[in-house]
C-alpha cells in the first residue's frame, strides 16, 4: 500500500489552485474598491449635514474639513486622521459650488454653496472607474471618471 501524492497529483493541484487565484482576486480588488467607495459616499453625506448644521448656526459655509469635527483623511472604518495612513482611503476637502458639473470643483465655499471632495489616496486610488467623488450643497452627486450615476448608485 502506497503513501502520499504524486508529482503528478501535486501539480494538478497547485494549478487548480493557481487557476481560482487568477480568476477570484480580479473579483476581491473590485469588491474592496466598491466597498471603500461607499464608505467616501457615506462620509460625504454625513460632511453634508454637518455643513447644513455648521451653516445654521453661523450663517456661512465653512471651507474648513476641520471645522466640521472631521480631519482630512477617510479611514476604511469610516474615521478621519490627520496624516495619511496605510488605512487611509479618501483625502476629504471642500471647495466652492461647481456650477459647471465637473469633479473636483475648486475655489472657496461661499454663502451661495459648497461642493465636498473625496479624492481617493493610498490603495484606493486604483480606482479608475470613479476616481474623485463629490457632493454639492445642492445634492448633485458627480464623480471625476465614469457616470456620477453608476458611481452613486452602488
Amino acid at each position: 500500500m502506497r503513501r502520499g501524492f504524486t508529482l503528478i497529483e501535486l501539480i494538478v493541484a497547485v494549478a487548480i489552485v493557481g487557476l481560482l487565484t487568477v480568476i477570484a482576486l480580479p473579483a476581491y480588488s473590485i469588491y474592496t474598491l466598491r466597498t471603500s467607495r461607499a464608505v467616501g459616499k457615506a462620509a460625504l453625506v454625513s460632511m453634508s449635514a454637518a455643513q447644513e448644521t455648521y451653516f445654521v448656526d453661523r450663517k456661512a459655509y465653512t471651507n474648513a474639513v476641520t471645522d466640521l469635527g472631521l480631519t482630512t483623511y477617510l479611514s476604511r472604518d469610516g474615521s478621519t486622521s490627520a496624516t495619511q495612513t496605510s488605512n487611509s482611503i479618501y483625502s476629504l476637502s471642500i471647495a466652492a459650488l461647481t456650477t459647471s458639473g465637473t469633479c473636483p470643483a475648486t475655489g472657496s465655499a461661499a454663502i451661495g454653496g459648497y461642493t465636498l471632495i473625496a479624492t481617493p489616496v493610498g490603495t484606493q486610488a486604483r480606482d479608475t472607474g470613479c476616481s474623485t467623488l463629490c457632493l454639492t450643497s445642492s445634492g448633485i452627486r458627480l464623480a471625476s471618471a465614469g457616470t456620477a450615476a453608476d458611481c452613486w448608485s452602488r
